[in-house]
């Protein structure tokens, strides 16, 4: 099947310099595509596949033996780069008969000078996993692994290119046929440059979501204070806190993540962030019995929950970016048009403080996920 690739390589790395993680994906093109040193049809591209039937690789691996799959490389860069820290490759793998705990899997990512010679930057290993019994020549009945593993050294100069080999080692009692699936939207084997590990990442945005879940816990407290015009009652504050204290503490102790007892500093942030708001919200003393004042904390709340899950999500990818502008900005318009509709109704103690507010959130949602998130060159 001919497979023309958009090779936009090259271009999509502009965005590295602001530490944004790129996934390059293995694909197949019938007429051989120019890399340094020559051609292949075996290429590493950052069009993401859309094709609905993968194209499957097989190779026939003894016991205690190993096999290589084609080795795919990318066009050359016009510009130098330096890659991130963390390479995480993804592979979809079946084999004749399942493996059961016994194929040793392997990825090696090279760099490849001007002429097509490599060199080993980095490469993964993973021991005892387990191959699913595949069909239709390994295009059905895959599943995918992950390896990750640090880059050597990530700088790649402007004429280089990078090249990912897979490799499975059989240590079964028998002989098996391994097969590599590939180029397919539900068959995206991809190689992917990042920050962190995956699970150091996935644990920064679940700090972050308890980070989100007690700024909304503690807001929703000052906004029925604001509404009956009372106090906030300290144990359900106590509450709040003793929940994010209790969470990172039991993710710190499986110590994956990427920071570890930094429950009191981001309790902090929260507690700033509680205080600023209630000040200039509910500025009245004894508080206010306004309706009003407990919708816009309400608003204010809603706003910092809805960056703070952007900046998890980023963080979870082994990121750190200003949130995507489109989705922080639908953020934004839902306090800004909250404000709005309650201030027409001439009912609040406090008017014209919208942008003040979501500049105060903005603030914030960038501060702890920057305090949480792997940090990126």
């Amino acid at each position: 099947m001919q497979r023309v690739l958009v090779v936009s390589f090259v271009l999509a790395l502009s965005g590295w310099a602001h530490a944004q993680p790129q996934s390059f994906f293995l694909r197949h093109n019938d007429t051989p595509i120019a890399v340094p040193g020559g051609a292949s049809s075996y290429i590493l591209d950052a069009a993401i596949p859309t094709a609905e039937v993968p194209v499957a690789e097989e190779r026939v691996v003894t016991a205690s033996a190993s096999q290589s799959f084609p080795t795919f490389t990318s066009p050359a860069f016009d510009a130098d780069v330096t890659l991130l820290p963390i390479a995480s490759v993804r592979l979809n793998l079946s084999a004749n008969q399942k493996m059961r705990e016994c194929a040793d899997l392997g990825v090696t990512l090279s760099r490849v000078d001007g002429s097509g010679g490599l060199a080993e930057i980095g490469s993964g290993t993973r021991a005892g996993a387990t191959l699913e019994q595949g069909s239709a020549g390994g295009t059905v009945g895959f599943a995918s692994s992950r390896l990750e593993f640090p880059v050597g050294d990530p700088s790649i100069l402007a004429g280089q290119g990078i090249a990912i080999t897979p490799t499975v080692t059989n240590a079964c009692s028998l002989s098996r046929r391994v097969f590599f699936a590939y180029d397919a939207l539900a068959a995206a084997a991809r190689v992917r440059f990042q920050c962190c590990f995956t699970v150091a990442a996935k644990c920064a945005q679940a700090k972050i979501k308890a980070a989100a879940k007690m700024a909304s816990c503690l807001l929703a407290l000052e906004s029925r204070a604001a509404s009956s015009g009372t106090v906030v009652d300290p144990r359900g504050a106590q509450k709040c806190l003793d929940r994010l204290v209790k969470f990172f503490g039991n993710v710190d102790a499986k110590k994956k993540c990427v920071t570890l007892g930094d429950a009191p500093a981001i309790a902090a942030k929260v507690d700033a962030l509680v205080a600023d708001l209630t000040g200039q919200l509910n500025p009245l003393a004894p508080p206010s019995r306004s309706k009003c004042q407990a919708r816009k904390i309400g608003a204010a709340s809603r706003e910092a929950v809805c960056l703070l899950l952007l900046g998890g999500k980023a963080a979870a990818r082994g990121e750190y970016l200003d949130p995507d502008p489109v989705n922080a900005q639908k953020c934004r318009n839902v306090l800004a048009t909250m404000f709005g509709k309650l201030e027409s109704k001439g009912t609040c103690v406090t008017s014209g403080d919208a942008d003040t507010i979501e500049a105060q959130v903005d603030a914030f949602a960038g501060d702890v996920t920057s305090e949480l998130a792997c940090p990126c060159p």
